[in-house]
């Protein structure tokens, strides 16, 4: 019935469009045999959708093919003879549908339907489930559509004033949700009702749209789907990211989104396409220009994704392929009117208000050769919503608890106590140095009186990471800290390290199959008054392990303990115990450690306390270059972070927030002394001042 375009690829995305009309026509003729055997059956239980109805019209659009619009009446007209209501995700779709085949129905079929639009917008006066978030928008989107089909319509005043007030925490501004799942579903109903309410061009210039299609485009895994985070199914339900960054490079004719448009398209899309799959590749197909070409944009190096106060995510790769995603992610200083609104009303209480797990500083995947090597926790099975896949418990991060465990597992212990605890978070630094990408972020946890950084060392050539957590006591207390990992599948172990490979990726639909080119070695370092273990739990639906330390003791304020641990990727079943020696912890007030990129030595030093060398305390700066000078091994600087590679040619060094550096007793780098740094009293100046420099990279001396 259907006929698929048939045409020679000639610029641009006529290929895209040529791919997306023969996958929606394959999905609206397995969606059409579906329909008619339930309306063999007449089968009273099924619930009246618009998925497939808007695939057809907007298929329609691009071929022609009148057969479509026969069918989407009959079923329209089928739908409406039932009298129930139109379930409210599906509302803007079936309105959508039928603005586009209103000519072609009857007076008296035109009454019937929208009947049945009047009463599924009367069925849902009772909840304005309003807020910065998924829900309200796709109600907002269902009562603008419906003002539009029906504008004499009596109630249709009701409908645009109840389209205002669900959309208003939304329209402009920036999303509470930091759930992968929602956030781009979130945004492909804030363009649909951009259209229905006729201010798409105000919409699409605004800064926080402009924000959300960059930050998608950004976090793509390396095989083309997105990063998992906050509620989230791994691939499934991704499809959302297709369709708005399809509309996002039609419109803004940016070539790259369109790359990733197709990519995420590629990765998603299993035949036929079906449900919100086909709903999407539809719209995708309605809001793509075949006339602008795409653009291929390699996505190789670290980088914010996007910035540190709404995205709050940092990617580390490289070009052979590896990735890392730290998500820092708060509740967020922003949303307040919806945040306090969603609290009173959801049974919510393992999560961020809304959808977001308390996932802060953790490392949500670590990929390699295109095996997952790291995931996140998943959604949750629908039968068990009290228990605990939001809590910090189930992430790759630190966990803290008051009090600590007699007797006992201490895993269940830090896992009885699921309840979401109110954190805080901000970036204290990132830099790319070239062999080696830097980030430190800082998590404060009033409640339990503590403050973690968490340090990443990510080496670009091999992938292997370093993670040190700093953690400070602020409150004396009797504590426990863990330092916990979900390699979820241990092939084998020893005293301080684990070899993983998970061997599948659990979802709420099919198994996705996790290739094994890759394993994990986990390795803790300095294990000195730390317990190890691992245990055998449930997490993302399926059996699984977790690997952490962990210390338990009455700790007074001041004290730092630090947790340093090796994640080096490496090829399936290659796994020597030669590679436990790759990187060595120099003893010391600080941290430094050693390790060789491509056979070169490298020194890193690590200010753990950035108080240290704050010696002048009556002028400014405060800073003073000798007392703030720290040794690690070869390496002596004032740096907050500093490197040093040794190579033929005398090699390189980089720092962050320094007035020196000096490298096997040479000095490689040094700010003059320039009193013009201080501008108040003439008593106060600092005789030695110099300015620190806040990122330098260059050569070590010969």
């Amino acid at each position: 019935m259907i006929l698929l375009l048939v045409a020679s690829c000639a610029f641009g995305q006529q290929s895209f469009q040529q791919r997306l009309i023969r996958d929606v026509s394959q999905g609206v003729e397995a969606w059409r045999s579906a329909f008619a055997e339930i309306e063999r059956k007449n089968d009273p239980k099924r619930l009246i959708e618009g998925y497939g109805l808007s695939a057809m019209v907007n298929l329609h659009a691009r071929t022609g093919d009148s057969a479509l619009l026969a069918e989407a009446r009959r079923e329209m007209l089928w739908s409406a003879a039932q009298g129930r209501p139109i379930h409210a995700f599906h509302v803007p779709a079936f309105i959508e549908a039928y603005l586009y085949l209103r000519s072609r129905l009857t007076e008296s079929e035109r009454a019937r339907v929208e009947a049945l639009i009047r009463l599924t917008m009367r069925s849902q006066y009772d909840f304005p489930d309003w807020g910065a978030h998924n829900r309200s928008v796709v109600q907002a989107n269902g009562y603008y559509y419906a003002a539009k089909a029906m504008p004499a319509d009596p109630e249709a005043p009701k409908w645009r004033l109840y389209g205002d007030a669900l959309i208003s925490e939304s329209w402009g501004r920036w999303s509470v949700e930091d759930a992968s799942m929602y956030q781009s579903f979130w945004l492909f109903h804030m363009l649909e009702t951009a259209e229905a309410a006729g201010r798409v061009d105000e919409l699409m210039n605004s800064i926080p749209t402009r924000f959300y299609f960059e930050y998608y485009s950004r976090l793509m895994l390396p095989n083309g789907l997105m990063p998992d985070f906050g509620d989230a199914d791994w691939w499934l339900r991704s499809e959302w990211y297709f369709a708005v960054m399809t509309r996002a490079g039609s419109y803004y004719r940016n070539g790259r989104y369109l790359h990733h448009a197709r990519r995420f398209y590629e990765a998603q899309t299993r035949a036929p396409l079906s449900g919100s799959v086909l709903y999407c590749a539809a719209a995708a197909l309605k809001w793509l220009d075949p006339a602008v070409p795409e653009t291929p944009y390699p996505l190789t190096r670290s980088e914010e994704a996007l910035e540190d106060l709404v995205g709050k995510k940092i990617v580390f790769r490289n070009p052979a392929g590896a990735y890392l995603l730290l998500n820092y992610r708060d509740q967020g200083a922003y949303g307040r009117y919806t945040r306090d609104h969603l609290n009173q009303v959801l049974a919510a209480y393992e999560e961020k208000p809304h959808h977001g797990h308390a996932d802060e500083n953790s490392i949500t995947h670590l990929m390699e050769g295109g095996t997952l090597l790291l995931g996140d926790g998943g959604y949750r099975p629908f039968e068990d919503f009290f228990g605990g896949w939001r809590a910090d418990v189930f992430h790759n991060r630190i966990v803290a608890r008051a009090g600590w465990p007699m007797r006992g597992d201490v895993f269940d212990y830090l896992a009885a106590d699921k309840l979401y605890r109110e954190v805080t978070t901000e970036k204290v630094h990132f830099a790319r140095f070239g062999p080696l990408d830097y980030s430190r972020t800082r998590l404060r946890d009033p409640a339990l009186g503590y403050t973690a950084d968490r340090i990443i060392l990510f080496v670009v050539e091999t992938g292997m990471t370093i993670v040190v957590d700093s953690i400070r006591i602020d409150r004396e207390g009797r504590k426990v800290f863990a330092n916990v990992w979900h390699p979820e599948n241990i092939l084998s172990k020893g005293e301080d390290y684990v070899v993983s490979w998970p061997k599948r990726i659990g979802t709420v639909g099919p198994y996705w199959e996790n290739p094994h080119t890759r394993d994990l070695l986990i390795h803790f370092l300095d294990t000195r008054d730390k317990f190890i273990a691992s245990k055998l739990i449930t997490r993302r639906y399926n059996p699984s392990e977790v690997f952490y330390e962990y210390v338990a003791n009455h700790f007074f304020a001041g004290q730092r303990l630090v947790f340093t641990t090796v994640l080096a990727p490496h090829a399936a079943g290659t796994f020597r115990k030669e590679m436990l020696d790759a990187v060595r912890i120099i003893p010391g007030s600080a941290l430094g450690l050693e390790f060789s990129i491509a056979g070169k030595p490298v020194t890193v030093g690590l200010k753990l306390d950035q108080t240290i060398g704050l010696a002048n305390l009556k002028g400014r700066p405060m800073w003073d270059a000798a007392a703030g000078t720290v040794g690690y091994g070869k390496l002596r600087t004032d740096a907050d972070f500093a490197f040093a590679m040794e190579d033929a040619g005398g090699g390189e060094f980089g720092l962050m927030y320094a007035t020196r550096l000096e490298y096997g007793g040479k000095t490689a780098f040094e700010m003059p002394v320039t009193p013009q740094i201080y501008q108040g009293p003439f008593e106060y100046r600092v005789p030695d001042a110099r300015a620190k420099m806040p990122f330098y990279r260059g050569p070590l001396p010969r």
